[in-house]
Formats: C-alpha cells, sequence, structure tokens
C-alpha cells in the first residue's frame, strides 16, 4: 500500500476540534509505505498545500469545495494523487458527500465520530413543548437557531450522513452500541473497531485528592440542549443546599443578558439557561471560563476537580469522558450511547439517567462526602490509559490492509 488518502474532512490543525484527526495523522505519517495527503476544509480558510515530511496537507474553504458540483475537482485530485484508499473522518460532516460520492474506484472508509440520526431523536435534551417555547426569541428565527429549527437543520445533515455511510465500504467504530447503530442503518457495511485516538497531553496528569479545589465540578461545553446543562444546573439548585460555596466549571465564554443589546445577542437556548441560573439563584455557583485553547487547559482542569460531569443526552465515543477518566478525575455520565462500554457504575463512575436531577445531585454529593469513593473511581478510571494509549497509526494500518485485501 503506497499512498492512501487520509480525507481527513474537518478543520485545519492546531485547531481543538481537529484533534483525533491530528492523532491519525502523527500516528500514520512514520509508517514506511504509507503516504498520506490530508485534506482539511474549514469556511473562510486560505486555500493551500503544505509538505509535511513525504506527506501533503491540503487546507480547502469549505464553501467552495463542500457541494456536489465539484464532483470533477475530487476526480482530478484523485487522478492526480492515485491512492489506495481513502478514509472520512466523521460522517456527520457534510463536507464527506462530495468525495465519497466521487471517488468510486477506490474502497472509502469512515470513522464514525457521531451519528446525527441518534442525535435528532436525542436533541431537544428531555425539554418539554412548554420550555421549548421559553427558549423562543425573535432573533433565533432570522438566524435559524431555534431549537425546532436546529433539529430540522440537524434531521437534513442526518440525510445526507446516511448517503455517505451508504456509499462506503467500511466503517470504523470503536463501542457495541456504534456498532448496532450501524448495522442498523447500512447492513451492507464492513465493520472495523478502533479506539478513539486521545491526545498525549491528558496522560501527562494525575488526578490527586490533595490537591483539587473542594467541591468544584467540571464538565464538557454545552450549547445545545441535548448537551442536558438545563438539567445539570437544576441538579445544582439541589447540591447547593448542601454545599453553598460549591462550583461548576464550564468551558466556554459567559452567557451574559445583563443589557438589551446582549439580550438580543443572546441564542435563545442560552437565554433559557441564564434564566435558569438566575431561577435556581446559582448565579454565583456557575461559572464559565472562556475558551479553553489547548489540551493541557482542559486537563489541569479535570485534574484539579472535585468531580468530572457529563450530562449529554446522547454520546458516542464521549472523548471528554475518556479524557476525563485518563487524568483520573472522578466521574459522573448519563448512560447513553457508548458510555455504556467504558463504565461500571460505582466501580470506575457514577452513572445515572439523563433526565434525572435528583441522581446525577445525589451522585455529586456522593463524591464530595465520600473520599474513599472518590479515590475508588479515581483510581479504576485510571485503567483505561493502558487500552487508550496505543499507536492509532498500526491500528489503522492494519485496517487499511484488511480493507484492500477484501477489495
Amino acid at each position: 500500500m503506497s499512498r492512501p488518502l487520509l480525507g481527513t474532512l474537518g478543520t485545519p490543525k492546531q485547531n481543538h476540534t481537529g484533534s483525533w484527526v491530528d492523532a491519525a495523522f502523527d500516528g500514520l505519517k512514520d509508517i514506511e509505505d504509507v503516504e498520506i495527503h490530508a485534506i482539511y476544509m474549514a469556511k473562510n480558510c486560505q486555500e493551500q498545500i503544505e509538505h509535511v515530511g513525504r506527506h501533503f496537507v491540503y487546507k480547502l474553504p469549505k464553501e467552495q469545495y463542500c457541494n456536489l458540483k465539484k464532483i470533477e475537482f475530487w476526480k482530478r485530485l484523485e487522478s492526480r494523487i492515485q491512492p489506495d484508499l481513502m478514509m472520512v473522518w466523521g460522517s456527520e460532516q457534510g463536507v464527506a458527500l462530495p468525495p465519497v460520492t466521487a471517488l468510486t474506484d477506490i474502497p472509502r472508509v469512515v470513522y464514525i465520530q457521531g451519528l446525527l440520526n441518534n442525535i435528532v431523536v436525542n436533541f431537544n435534551g428531555g425539554l418539554t413543548t412548554l420550555e421549548i417555547l421559553k427558549s423562543f426569541c425573535i432573533s433565533d428565527l432570522f438566524r435559524l437557531k431555534w431549537i425546532p429549527i436546529l433539529r430540522a437543520r440537524y434531521k437534513k445533515r442526518a440525510e445526507t450522513e446516511l448517503k455517505v455511510l451508504k456509499q462506503t465500504d467500511a466503517v470504523i467504530i470503536e463501542n457495541d452500541w456504534c456498532a448496532g447503530q450501524i448495522r442498523t442503518l447500512v447492513s451492507n457495511s464492513k465493520i472495523f473497531r478502533s479506539f478513539l485516538p486521545i491526545k498525549k497531553e491528558f496522560f501527562n496528569y494525575d488526578w490527586d485528592i490533595n490537591s483539587i479545589e473542594r467541591y468544584t465540578i467540571f464538565t464538557n461545553a454545552g450549547g445545545l440542549p441535548l448537551k442536558g446543562h438545563h438539567t445539570l444546573f437544576k441538579a445544582m439548585s439541589m447540591v447547593v443546599k448542601k454545599y453553598p460555596g460549591a462550583k461548576l466549571l464550564i468551558p466556554g465564554n459567559p452567557i451574559d443578558c445583563s443589557t438589551f443589546k446582549k439580550r438580543r445577542k443572546t441564542l435563545g437556548y442560552h437565554r433559557y439557561l441564564y434564566n435558569l441560573i438566575k431561577k435556581y439563584g446559582i448565579q454565583d455557583n456557575v461559572k464559565y471560563l472562556g475558551v479553553l485553547a489547548t489540551f493541557d487547559d482542559m486537563a489541569i482542569q479535570c485534574k484539579k476537580c472535585n468531580a468530572f460531569v457529563v450530562s449529554s443526552y446522547v454520546e458516542n465515543h464521549s472523548s471528554s469522558l475518556i479524557e476525563a477518566m485518563i487524568v483520573g478525575a472522578p466521574c459522573i455520565s448519563t448512560y447513553v450511547g457508548g458510555v455504556q462500554n467504558m463504565t461500571r457504575n460505582g466501580e470506575n463512575a457514577l452513572i445515572y439517567n439523563p433526565t434525572d436531577a435528583v441522581a446525577l445531585a445525589d451522585n455529586i454529593m456522593q463524591i464530595f462526602e465520600n473520599d474513599d469513593l472518590a479515590l475508588k473511581l479515581s483510581e479504576n478510571a485510571k485503567q483505561i490509559r493502558t487500552k487508550r494509549n496505543v499507536n492509532i497509526g498500526n491500528e489503522l494500518y492494519t485496517i487499511y490492509k484488511q480493507v484492500l485485501a477484501d477489495k
């Protein structure tokens, strides 16, 4: 195998959201008979080609090349590169459809990140019709950002994703839940398994109960209802009754609706969260940390927190949970998607139903009150390090050879 085209269809390197792609590139680049042509697409980026040793990195403006009218561009690119295989990193991005449609003469492999079909089902995050109406604001209609409109847009993207999956020859998944989803959606695809690559920075930090910030909870970002921050805020309102100094730390910029101008610029669901914070009286207990620009920043927060919470209504990999477990933070998570393969309740994490704010609050307070439990969860969570500290390049290379052998 001389020249696989690694179709990493996402964002340019050094951008946080391209971390898995970067890890795959780094793992493959030193394999002797592999030449990588990595393609990143993002909005408003300059079109360019970079040489990385014997490999090539293409950066393309998404708005120009992410449409089926560019089929001929992808065919010309295939003719010039003459790849043995194409890999798409993530089926949920619409950028995958044009190259998958164009490159029909070589095997096409998709690494599954998120699955939009399931995201659509859980998009509202358990919000009632009344609560969705409370999140409404006129500006969301003009920006097409109201929850029902966003869900409809995701549904449209799910239809595109299904077209991508139906044209691929093989998919790479990590867990049993994802395997079941793929078998149901596209029964003709061959399924291979490989762990999601985790950046090495998280392996450099160890949670230590003697150096944590007591009664702090760290969570992942949550700009959409499916991330469940409304449930987490409700749980916090119960936690602070017993622990008034408890802090919930959230990556991302603060929600500020303090003036009419700022309120007008704020998305409806974010306004809903802002109003929940006021309603529950937890303004002093919820802190937005701003953008955490590096993986070290994320790992440090995992190391310092008393507990880490994933409140999502749907997860495939739950990379943030994996990262927190590698650091050793005592973790609490909803029992959804791929989380089922990673967690053992009461052993390496505490789990709960995503709609059950009372159970979430109880789990948080159990960790606050019981250092022995926190230490047990931490030590057992760290055991995933051995499984996760693998050479993703070797795993992918083995899969590529199998796909090509079955061609």
